[in-house]
């Protein structure tokens, strides 16, 4: 099986670790970034500095952060290490570890100061009968303080860690019917004794018959049992606090043409909470994105989507979470890229489970970019990006705009 073949399967069984804009991984329906059928075997190593100036870090008015003992305006400096190796075992086997290792300094804010860890390993099999595959996950990073109420004055003082494994199992030759099968875990903390509250623990599992063929791509049946669990919100009898979720419904993936590429996922959920007086969940919910090449120089990609996921910051026992979101990128000559890009995030919390400082129901995030990359020669890429970050809905407690210059370097190692 294919690079690219092995990263639709991945999609369609295990979901994505998602952990942007505050919110954790997707319970339900999130992908996971498509493979690229051109990376090749062999380490891939980048070494990096980015600078990048916040207007409004602490995502508050100036007066709530002097009153955190922050202030609203830095200087981020983050030296690190960007790797994307993959080796073959065998001829046939792939082994890879991709990710990032990183520290963010930053100017004013100093107790911010933290590790940005992201790391992904995986294990892929290409037996005679089935295709096999394991992957483990870390992460760890400073928690946004956007989902801190801004007259909070403990924000700034949690780190977020996220540690799970999967293993997947396709049967069957390529080009007919393969039955698949999945099991996905993960754990995620926070430091901050406050914030334990939040930690939980997620379990997922999926079967599916998927389909492959020229005229149709890949078209996969599945049903998916998530299981959410709150170890440190003790229910009445000793059991834990979370919910039970589970899905049907069918996935696609094809490429049309030589330009044009399309996922989506659609989905029916019930979702039923182990929190007494809390509303369970249930319709439709979906994943779709499309790829578009325009030319030699012209790729637009663009994503709609409505997830269930669960915060490790934000009281409450889930979220219902709709994005749109477009992104393009300009070949301007062969050295120099442009970029731009949009995302319209809006989500309702559903259940709070404890109320810290002022409460957040519901918010709206739109969040915009604009930006250019240069390569120097083969080694050497400087790239800058100008960005507007704005939250509503949420109160003043939790509503703020951010305007963002980032400035980088890479060198490949």
């Amino acid at each position: 099986m294919t690079v690219a073949k092995r990263a639709r399967c991945k999609r369609v069984l295990l979901g994505c670790v998602v952990a942007s804009a505050g919110m954790v991984p997707s319970i339900a329906l999130a992908q996971s970034a498509p493979g690229s059928a051109s990376r090749q075997p062999g380490p891939a190593l980048r070494a990096g500095l980015d600078a990048t100036y916040f207007s409004n870090m602490t995502r508050s008015s100036e007066a709530e952060a002097a009153a955190r003992g922050l202030s609203q305006s830095d200087v981020r400096i983050t030296p690190k290490v960007d790797l994307d190796i993959i080796k073959r075992i065998a001829g046939r086997h792939t082994a890879t570890l991709a990710g990032s290792v990183g520290y963010d300094i930053n100017m004013r804010n100093t107790r911010l100061n933290r590790e940005r860890v992201s790391l992904d390993a995986g294990l892929d099999l290409d037996l005679p009968v089935c295709d096999t595959g394991f992957e483990a996950n870390f992460a760890r990073r400073q928690s946004d303080l956007g989902d801190f109420p801004g007259n909070d004055p403990e924000s700034g003082k949690n780190a977020e860690t996220f540690l799970g494994g999967s293993a997947r199992v396709t049967c069957g030759s390529v080009g007919g019917l393969r039955p698949t099968a999945a099991v996905r875990y993960q754990t995620a903390t926070n430091t901050l004794a406050s914030r334990t509250f939040n930690d939980h623990d997620v379990l997922s599992y999926t079967g599916g018959l998927m389909y492959q063929s020229v005229a149709l791509g890949e078209v996969t049946g599945l049903v998916r049992r998530t299981e959410v669990r709150f170890p440190n919100q003790p229910l009445a009898g000793g059991s834990a606090s979370g919910f039970d979720s589970t899905a049907y419904g069918v996935a696609f993936s094809r490429n049309i043409g030589a330009r044009l590429s399309a996922n989506a996922e659609l989905t029916y959920a019930a979702l039923d909470s182990r929190l007494g007086g809390t509303p369970g969940f249930r319709g439709m919910n979906w994943d779709v994105s499309a790829k578009l090449l325009v030319g030699s120089r012209l790729e637009l990609t663009a994503n709609t989507s409505r997830l269930l996921s669960t915060s490790l910051l934000i009281p409450s026992n889930y979220n219902i979470s709709s994005t749109y979101s477009w992104a393009g990128r300009y070949a301007l000559t062969g050295r120099v890229n442009l970029e731009a890009g949009y995302t319209h995030l809006y989500r309702r919390f559903i259940g709070p489970t404890r109320v810290i400082g002022t409460p957040l129901t519901r918010d709206l995030r739109d969040t915009g970019y604009i930006g250019a990359r240069y390569s120097v020669n083969r080694r050497i890429a400087l790239r800058l990006r100008a960005t507007r970050d704005q939250r509503t809905g949420g109160g003043p407690a939790y509503d703020f705009v951010d305007y963002r210059a980032l400035s980088s370097i890479d060198v490949s190692l």
